[in-house]
């Protein structure tokens, strides 16, 4: 036999790449097994004169249960090498298992955090204990939570609620001024007449085009002088130096001869002028603004000196007389620029002067709040009685801010600490609120009887009767504390990660939960539950990625006497499910490597990853400028509010000199249109179906996130066209892909990067974003 396909190799040893998804260990199937048994019959020479042909043969019958052993234990071999390890396991508890063996404790689900302002009764500070219960409402679909302070807290009544003073926006932005603001009762000017604007010093002029009675958003009245022309603002000019000039006095230029000589202009008349007063000719129209640098009294001839000649009765020339010319004083301006005028005009023009004001002007208000704008407080008169450093600001949209700093009731402002910035601008008038408690999700229960020790048996176990059991977020190696309190007869014994190098005499448990996120207690890897003890515990329940949205959180769950209302400026933020199979293969090995300690990249990234409520993260060194040094960058997607969470738990981890910057990264919206061409035979409904759940479902613990799901992707996550066209055509149904475009262009390239500190979201509810299957969103 010459032809390699008549030959027959099989088995053959296994040629596994590297980085596969699945590992293909599996040598073979039923068919494969029987003709590679069958193909060996003629080698051995006791079965030459088998034929191997009769289904009721005993031979056959044994070749095809052997043939089926050996797909059975293939089967399994491989299910059992790629479910031990990481990458490649797919079954739902296997993940923990592995990751067991390093040390690493899965994260539970993770309770929420929300800051809270309470508003106080009366005018006595309001004491306030711990576990002071506060219930939201209904959202998406989610029963009420109820969230609790974890430590006691005094109210002051002088500071539970402030309204911001508008700023004011003195610096004038534009380049030209084509109205002004000024006070109603100050007005002192008509349309059509001329005014003088003066910017500290800088003048300009123009005429009243129109005058407008407004009502400003801050409810102030004011009066609009609209200009006729536009006018040019100096740079650096401010609203409170503007001064608006009316008419005065009115005079003529010198109408015998010329008026103008450089600089100088003479008047008709001896005009009340001063030195550096400001002066306005108007001609046919034109208007010219200038200072007097000096105002001299000069004589000018009204009519020069005539000579008569005499004679005398009898009419005999008598001589001559000459009579004096005849002068009148007026007053001669030196001007800081000449006019430019001819002479010819001057029967046209006027001069106005002795301005005074036309009206006062009044400083524009800003309408938003910005976080460079300062905190003013006009109610904040008496000293606050308790330190304040936690502020909620809340806008005329319900849109607020979370802020630290300190009250100054001598300035009457919030001086706020420089980490403290928002994003967006508020829009005024914006409140503050200064009694401001931090709550998080979970209802206390106390002394539930879980119950009684048996010293005859090693190994006992209960359930609590609520679940989920409340982990808060900490800032610890593990990221996470327990809220569980377990008694025996009245003594507080200690939980621990296992049994592990625990003692007989130790008062240890352990705490289990299942995929049911129900919770077991054991006992019996130290000491022995003693005979008729009572077993009792305190703790919280609840806990979940699900938070309430903002202005949720508005009632006590029990009343409180001295709490007169409850306001919820922010949504909750830091909750999460348990860690899912996604998580644990991509950071249980890094965390579990951590020892306790941050070093590298990797590991800040899976420090950072074990905040609730961060869903995914990408480090990146980056040059600082002003340190002259590296500094690692974090960025992360989840609640900015987690920031401050985010740095204070990677540098319990770090060297105190670490350089550690923690940002939230920015979502970048981008929609996606797929046309598929789906089979005759499948229900075209459901196959739309499984492919938006292969690229938008959230992560589960038992399932990762989908293809374009934020969390997938991470910060700064590129998407690569042949990727998602691989999968999709993996889905059952689908014959083809008819169109594929991102932002309603066609796709070009390898695939796209988004920008810089921000990450690709395909599957918010904005105008921008979204996954177009066949038409539907």
């Amino acid at each position: 036999m010459t032809c390699p396909c008549d030959e027959y190799d099989f088995p053959q040893l296994a040629n596994i790449a590297a980085g596969l998804a699945t590992l293909p260990r599996s040598l073979g199937y039923f068919p494969e097994w029987r003709l590679a048994l069958l193909d060996d019959i003629g080698a051995q020479s006791a079965l030459a004169h088998w034929r191997a042909r009769d289904d009721e043969d005993f031979g056959m019958m044994l070749v095809e249960m052997a043939a089926y052993v050996f797909d059975v234990v293939s089967f399994y071999d491989e299910v059992i090498a790629n479910n031990s390890y990481l990458t490649t396991c797919y079954l739902s508890k296997t993940p923990a298992q592995l990751t067991q063996v390093l040390g690493y404790v899965p994260r539970p689900a993770i309770a929420s955090e929300v800051w809270l302002a309470l508003q106080a009764e009366g005018r006595q500070l309001i004491e306030v204990a711990e576990k002071t219960a506060f219930r939201s409402g209904e959202f998406a679909d989610q029963a009420p939570q109820v969230f609790e302070l974890t430590q006691s807290t005094q109210l002051e009544p002088r500071i539970n609620r402030l309204t911001v003073a508008r700023v004011k926006s003195d610096v004038i932005q534009e380049s030209t001024l084509t109205a002004v603001y000024v006070a109603p009762n100050s007005l002192r000017v008509a349309i059509g007449q001329p005014v003088v604007l003066s910017f500290d010093g800088e003048l300009e002029a123009t005429y009243v085009a129109a005058i407008n009675s407004l009502v400003l958003p801050s409810k102030q009245a004011v009066s609009e002088i609209v200009f006729s022309t536009a006018v040019t603002v100096p740079a650096g000019a401010t609203f409170s130096k503007l001064r608006v000039f009316t008419l005065g006095n009115v005079t003529s230029l010198w109408q015998r001869a010329n008026p103008f000589n450089g600089n100088n202009v003479a008047l008709e008349s001896r005009a009340g002028i001063r030195n550096q007063d400001i002066v306005l000719f108007e001609n046919a129209g034109e208007l010219k603004v200038r200072t007097v640098q000096a105002h001299n009294v000069i004589e000018k001839t009204v009519l020069s000196g005539l000579t008569s000649s005499l004679v005398n009765a009898d009419g005999e020339d008598a001589g001559e007389v000459t009579s004096p010319d005849i002068k009148a004083t007026v007053s001669d301006l030196t001007l800081n620029s000449a006019l430019g005028w001819s002479s010819s005009e001057r029967t046209k023009i006027n001069l106005y002067f002795s301005l005074s004001d036309a009206a006062k002007v009044i400083i524009p208000e800003k309408n938003e709040l910005e976080n460079n704008d300062p905190l003013m407080l006009p109610n904040l008169v008496d000293v606050p009685r308790v330190d304040a450093d936690k502020f909620l600001l809340n806008d005329q949209h319900q849109e607020g801010a979370l802020v630290s700093g300190r009250l100054d009731s001598s300035s009457q402002s919030a001086i706020i600490d420089d980490n403290s910035a928002w994003s967006n601008p508020l829009s005024a008038p914006v409140e503050i609120f200064a009694n401001v408690v931090k709550a998080t999700r979970g209802e206390s229960v106390q002394g539930e009887l879980l119950g009684n020790g048996d010293g005859s048996s090693p190994w006992q176990s209960f359930e609590l009767k609520k679940k989920p059991l409340t982990y808060l977020a900490a800032e610890n190696a593990k990221g996470f504390q327990s809220t569980l309190e377990v008694f025996v007869d009245g003594q507080l014994w200690t939980c621990v990660d296992s049994f592990f190098g625990c003692l007989d005499d130790q008062r240890v448990y352990t705490v289990v939960h299942d995929e049911e996120q129900n919770t077991r207690i054991e006992f019996g890897g130290g000491a022995r539950l003693p005979s008729g003890a009572t077993v009792t515990a305190n703790y919280r329940f609840g806990a979940g990625a699900a938070v309430p949205p903002a202005h949720s959180i508005t009632q006590l769950a029990r009343p409180v006497v001295g709490i007169a209302q409850v306001t919820n400026v922010l949504p909750a933020f830091g909750g999460g499910d348990a860690e899912s199979v996604d998580d644990l293969k991509a950071y249980a090995p890094n965390t579990a490597l951590l020892m306790g300690r941050t070093i590298s990249l990797v590991d800040l990234e899976a420090a950072a990853h074990r905040v609730m409520g961060v869903a995914a993260v990408k480090g990146v060194m980056r040059w600082d400028k002003n340190r002259f040094a590296q500094k690692a960058v974090i960025y992360y997607i989840g609640d900015p509010q987690l920031s401050a969470s985010v740095l204070s738990h990677l540098q319990s981890m770090s060297e105190p000199d670490a350089f550690i910057e923690v940002k939230c990264a920015e979502a970048q919206p981008m929609s996606m249109q797929l046309d598929l061409v789906i089979a005759s035979d499948f229900i075209a409904a459901d196959v739309v179906a499984k492919v938006r759940h292969l690229l938008t479902a959230a992560a589960t613990p038992s399932e990762p996130a989908g293809l374009l799901n934020p969390t997938r992707l991470g910060p700064e996550g590129a998407v690569y066209f042949s990727t998602v066209m691989a999968a999709v055509l993996q889905v059952p149904g689908v014959s083809s892909i008819a169109h594929f475009t991102i932002n309603s262009a066609p796709i070009s390239g390898y695939g796209i990067k988004p920008n810089a500190e921000c990450y690709f979201d395909f599957i918010s509810t904005s105008d921008d974003s979204g996954i177009s299957i066949n038409g539907e969103l």
